[in-house]
């Protein structure tokens, strides 16, 4: 059964013009990470690459779908 949650932003500035293109001057290479823990104390992790805009969202987003697994079983899903 999924009993706890986590979820991470984390961010890793790069330097002036590193990772550039057209849209993106300054990207800020980001990613969201989502640990599931089980009552066995299996983890199981999911990540989501963003370019930093919008990383808070994403990971708002995880929240609210991983918080609907706590309590399940992997076989329920």
């Amino acid at each position: 059964m999924i009993n706890s949650i986590e979820i991470r932003d984390a961010r890793y500035p790069l330097g002036k013009g590193a990772g550039s293109d057209a849209i993106h001057r300054d990207p800020i290479y980001s990613y969201a990470v989502v640990n599931l823990k089980d009552d066995n104390g299996i983890v199981g992790s999911g990540f989501a690459f963003t370019l930093g805009e919008g990383n808070d969202l994403v990971c708002k987003a995880a929240h609210f779908y991983a918080s609907q697994l706590k309590g399940k079983d992997i076989e329920e899903l």
